[in-house]
């Protein structure tokens, strides 16, 4: 979880694919590189645009690969915002490996950007339970939290928040997490120093990029999210 990590993902998966354009794993990964590398604000200029194409291009050809379609599915939820086909997809994914901790992972983004918090919660911890040191631990813990503040659940996702900075530091969404929580919960100060650790880690995110991604079905939520952002310090 760096900038160089997905700098070499990226490369990779480039690479791959100018050998076998056909290779449907490449695509999926490298349309998801593209859609995470937006909410971590490394991205270039066109990656929501080719993400999208590559994931709609991986839903055409990858109907019995479990992996292929969790990557296409948590594009098509983040970066499309096209909900129902991510939740068919991811749907299908799981029921292709329904022990797949990363599916899991994918499935609890997809349905909390759907909009569908307790099933989100849901998943992220059977991800954990299938597989309790994996990799992408942080990525469920900051979920969890992020389903909490959907749940208007504060304590709660200040407490998962934590603990996924604890696992994965340079998550961009677990800060997030943290920072809203804090916010609401009315202690400013920490709020405040939350969000300038964020921007020390991410110094090109703004509110205005939050506002162009936000991949919220919950409208309201979305508002929120990004008030209690600005509150504690976050940049226009």
């Amino acid at each position: 979880m760096t900038r160089e990590g997905f700098a070499d993902v990226r490369r990779l998966t480039n690479e791959a694919l100018s050998i076998d354009p056909g290779f449907t794993l490449a695509k999926a990964l490298g349309a998801y590189i593209r859609s995470l590398s937006v909410s971590q604000c490394w991205h270039e200029p066109d990656d929501i645009r080719v993400a999208v194409r590559m994931a709609r291009e991986v839903l055409a050809d990858a109907r019995d690969d479990p992996t292929s379609l969790r990557f296409a599915a948590q594009v098509i939820a983040y970066s499309a915002k096209d909900y129902e086909t991510a939740l068919h997809t991811i749907e299908r994914s799981l029921l292709l490996n329904p022990n797949s901790a990363q599916g899991y992972t994918g499935s609890g983004w997809v349905n909390a950007h759907s909009g569908r918090s307790l099933v989100a919660i849901e998943h992220f911890h059977r991800a954990m339970r299938l597989s309790p040191v994996d990799p992408e631990k942080g990525i469920a813990l900051s979920g969890i939290g992020m389903s909490y503040l959907m749940l208007e659940r504060y304590e709660e996702a200040l407490a998962w928040g934590e603990r996924a900075l604890r696992e994965m530091p340079n998550y961009g969404s677990s800060h997030r997490v943290v920072i809203m929580a804090l916010v609401k919960l009315n202690r400013p100060d920490e709020a405040q120093a939350a969000a300038r650790r964020l921007m020390e880690a991410f110094p090109t995110y703004t509110l205005g990029l939050q506002t162009q991604i936000n991949p919220w079905r919950d409208k309201v939520f979305a508002e929120r999210y990004v008030e209690a952002l600005g509150i504690a310090g976050v940049p226009a």
